[in-house]
């Protein structure tokens, strides 16, 4: 069955402030910056413009290299970004499926090529190895 999207990834028709922006804190300069694809132990998420990260989910994450992009294509990414649908918890649909999402909008709009897809999506599927073989050594698994 396919997922149910939400209107403005979910946020239409809702009563509580959103998130407090801080942009501010952060400021996207006009500078080349490494652009990052975040992996927790949760789930999959993006750090798109890794100067407005903070926190310590973030800190906590692997990280895999999108490469290098300007201010400009960093703002397109954002872009983007809003056109990926959420869709409705159904037990099947979930974070990694809207990251998987991004990165195919990412290509077909031409802002990463097959081979940084590609190391993305491989990537973020093994980033925690090692603390789960860790983890398993210890008998903590």
């Amino acid at each position: 069955m396919a997922p149910e999207y939400l209107p403005e990834q979910g946020r239409r028709g809702l009563t509580i402030l959103p998130p407090l922006n801080n942009d501010h804190l952060a400021r996207d300069i006009e500078v080349d910056q490494e652009v990052v694809l975040f992996v927790s132990l949760g789930g999959t998420y993006t750090g798109a413009l890794k100067p407005k990260t903070a926190g310590v989910a973030t800190y906590q994450a692997r990280k895999t290299s999108l490469g290098v992009m300007d201010s400009a294509t960093r703002r397109r990414i954002e872009a983007i970004a809003w056109e990926v649908g959420v869709a409705k918890p159904d037990g099947q649909w979930n974070c990694q499926h809207w990251i998987l999402a991004l990165l195919g909008k990412l290509y077909e709009n031409r802002v990463i090529n097959q081979a940084q897809w590609s190391k993305a999506v491989a990537d973020a599927s093994h980033l925690w190895d090692d603390w789960f073989a860790r983890r398993a050594c210890a008998g903590r698994a």
